[in-house]
This record gives C-alpha cells, sequence and structure tokens, in this order.
C-alpha cells in the first residue's frame, strides 16, 4: 500500500462499525463468576463449573449452557442465575420483567437436565442414588413478586431470591442414601472438564462477544495448539503510514508456552453469535485485539467412556432379581425384547397420550396413559419430571414399516 492508503487505513480504526458493549450480559457474567466464587467457597462443595456446552453449537437450542454446575457428593446442581432490576414475576410459568416476558421457563432446566443425564450415560456415567436438582437464583436488585416459583416442579427444584436462599437451596434434604461414589465424582469431574465454553472475540474497542468461531484453515489449526491469542500493530504511526500496518499475534498455547505469528491484516475472522445462525460477525484482524478459544475440541461423546456402568459390575444383583438382560442405555441402536429392563430411562416428553422416554441415544419409550394408575396420570408432570431418570421394562414392541413402536412401564 501507498502511504495514503495506509494513513486511510489508520483513520478506518476510528470508523469502524464495532459491537457494542451489552453492559447487561457483562453484569450478568460479574454476578454469575461472583456467586461462583461464594459457592466454590462453601465446605460440602466439590467443585463449581461457569457456563459449560454440552453439545456442538449449530442451532439455537443446541447452544444453550448452564450458567453454574454445582457439585456435590449427593448431588448435581444446575443453577440458572439472573441479574433482573425492576418488577420480576412470573405467568403461566414464564418470567417476566417488568411486565414483559423473558422467554426463560423451568424447561429450559428440564431440557438441560435430560441432556446432561443423557450423554452421561453415553459416557459410562450411571448417576446412581445421586441426584440432580435445579435453581433458580434471582440475584439482582430486582423485586421478586410470589407468582416467581417452580410450579409444577415441586421436588428436586428451588427459587432462590438472595444468596443465602442460593446456599439453601444447595442443601435441600434429599434421601440418606444418595450419593455419588469416588468412581463416580472422578468420571463425572472429567466430564465436565471436556465440555467446552464459548469462544470470544475481543475487538479494537474492547468490547468481547461471545459465540462460535466460524471454521477456516486458521481458526482450525490455532484451535488445535492455541487457547487464546493477542494481536497488535509492531509499528508506529509514522512507520505504519509510511510502510502499512505490521499486524503481530502473540499465541498462547492451551500449555501455556508463547509464541508470535505474523498475520494479513486483511484477513478477516468470522463469530457465530448465540441464538440464530444467521447472526454473524465478521472483523478483519487489524479491527481485533485478541480471541480467546472457548474448547480445543468438541468430544464425540458416543465415542468416549469415562466409567464402566454399574450394572456390568453388579451381574450377581441383576440375577437375584430375575430380570431380563438390563441395557445400557447409552448405546447408540439395541435390539430390545419385552422384559429387557432399562435402568437409567430418562423423561423425554409429556405427551397427551402418556410419557415418553429417552431410552438410548436413538431410541424411545412410550408409557401410555392407559396403562397408569389414574393418581399417577393426573400427577405424571408433577412427579415425573423431564430429565427424571427412571428404571423402566420394555412391555410392548410393534414394527410398522420402518419404524419401531416401544411400550414400557415404570418399575416400581
Amino acid at each position: 500500500m501507498g502511504w495514503r492508503a495506509n494513513y486511510r487505513w489508520i483513520r478506518s480504526l476510528s470508523e469502524q462499525q464495532y459491537p457494542s458493549e451489552n453492559m447487561g450480559k457483562k453484569k450478568a457474567t460479574m454476578k454469575e463468576k461472583e456467586a461462583m466464587k461464594k459457592i466454590r467457597a462453601l465446605p460440602d462443595v466439590i467443585e463449581v463449573y461457569h457456563a459449560k456446552r454440552l453439545t456442538e453449537a449449530k442451532t439455537s437450542k443446541s447452544r444453550r449452557e448452564i450458567d453454574l454446575i454445582v457439585l456435590k457428593r449427593d448431588r448435581i446442581v444446575l443453577v440458572e442465575i439472573k441479574n433482573y432490576a425492576g418488577t420480576i414475576s412470573m405467568v403461566d410459568g414464564t418470567l417476566y420483567q417488568n411486565g414483559k416476558s423473558r422467554g426463560w421457563s423451568f424447561a429450559t432446566l428440564s431440557d438441560a437436565r435430560k441432556r446432561l443425564v443423557d450423554i452421561m450415560r453415553e459416557t459410562g456415567i450411571h448417576l446412581g442414588t445421586g441426584e440432580i436438582h435445579t435453581v433458580l437464583a434471582m440475584l439482582g436488585s430486582g423485586s421478586v413478586d410470589e407468582s416467581v416459583n417452580t410450579g409444577h416442579h415441586i421436588t428436586q427444584t428451588a427459587v432462590a431470591r438472595s444468596f443465602r436462599e442460593l446456599n439453601d437451596s444447595l442443601n435441600i434434604p434429599i434421601s440418606e442414601e444418595a450419593e455419588f461414589k469416588i468412581e463416580q465424582i472422578n468420571a463425572i469431574r472429567t466430564f465436565f472438564d471436556m465440555c467446552g465454553t464459548w469462544d470470544e472475540l475481543i475487538c479494537a474497542n474492547s468490547v468481547v462477544v461471545e459465540g462460535d468461531f466460524l471454521e477456516n484453515q486458521t481458526i482450525n489449526s490455532w484451535r488445535e495448539f492455541y487457547q487464546q491469542g493477542r494481536l497488535h500493530n509492531t509499528r508506529g504511526w509514522l512507520f505504519t503510514v509510511l510502510f502499512g500496518p505490521n499486524i503481530e499475534v502473540e499465541l498462547t498455547s492451551w500449555n501455556g508456552e508463547t509464541s508470535l505469528q505474523s498475520v494479513d491484516p486483511n484477513s478477516a475472522i468470522s463469530l457465530q453469535v448465540p441464538g440464530s445462525h444467521k447472526n454473524v460477525i465478521s472483523l478483519q484482524f487489524d479491527h481485533i485485539s485478541g480471541f480467546t478459544f472457548g474448547y480445543q475440541r468438541l468430544p464425540k461423546w458416543e465415542e468416549i467412556t469415562l466409567m464402566q456402568t454399574l450394572e456390568d459390575n453388579s451381574k450377581s444383583e441383576t440375577a437375584e432379581k430375575g430380570k431380563a438382560g438390563k441395557v445400557r442405555g447409552g448405546e447408540q441402536k439395541q435390539k430390545f425384547r419385552v422384559g429387557d429392563v432399562i435402568s437409567d430411562a430418562t423423561v423425554a416428553f409429556h405427551h397427551k397420550d402418556g410419557v415418553l422416554f429417552q431410552l438410548t441415544a436413538k431410541q424411545k419409550g412410550m408409557y401410555f396413559l392407559s396403562k397408569m394408575q389414574p393418581l399417577q396420570a393426573e400427577t405424571r408432570e408433577m412427579f415425573m419430571r423431564v430429565g427424571n431418570p427412571y428404571a423402566v421394562r420394555i412391555t410392548n414392541i410393534k414394527q410398522r414399516a420402518k419404524n419401531t413402536l416401544i411400550e414400557v412401564e415404570i418399575l416400581d
């Protein structure tokens, strides 16, 4: 470039349209990290995880993250933190702020609970007597109306209006038998360590944007070896006018080692923002100051085994019960037979005809209303929470064209 072009480049830095600072998101993240620090200091907490991603982010649904995940010796607690101001209410189970819907309900946490149980099961982690609880923590300055409650989610769920109440919610009394084994705790910790979080793009105006970097040759090679990069122009104002910018990136590896690389200032980096596959931010390298990768690689859970299933280690117990062979729920495809028992099928959906259970990663079974006791049918949404694991038995299998219809019943 000539000196005029170089001068225009310098002026373009101040004229560039950068994303604006999302102060609401920034304050919410600060509140989440503040709560994480306080919870981590509690004596009975093993670990606290922030903004963990369970699956690859390709659609708005798969992009859901969990604000905080608390691991204790007898339970996992999924915590959704809201930093709302003003008047907070709930209408038909949906949160409202100052009369405007925020589009959040406990169904979000129920969905996260189900995905967590299903993915863990794929890796061989069965929770056994341990439980998964959910908490909505209203930690902002807003006034929380009495209408904000757990609704029909009456077990393993709580609403906290302060950190003290959040602490209490982490200690809701549960069965004395509820406890993770050491092997389970180690596998669960490994599981969460393997989960990713958001990528971050730091614009030249210091605004941080979260999302997923779109793949290209440079990004793919950097993600494999480096966790973050910081960019700067090595030339001063005068030399930039005369010779053009020289953009250099200081890369920090996943092991903490640093190295320097020069990059083409005209090359661009693109970030897909959460919520819509069409919302993409693209900036040239000379208009960003840094980036951070939220994960080195997202695991293919179906290919990973973190522990042997408890059922595999208790064949004698299975024989004593006289059950048909138990099936590991995480396997991709099973040839089921009537009488087979799935020890950790999860509630997937409440259908007008009954309750749909996730039996494996690819197969579901229906517990029909007609096969339930009247009281069980009336209270199914209250007690059969989405994401809760149950032992079910295959009662009927029907082949229809390419589909297999499976009927199940819950074991007492």
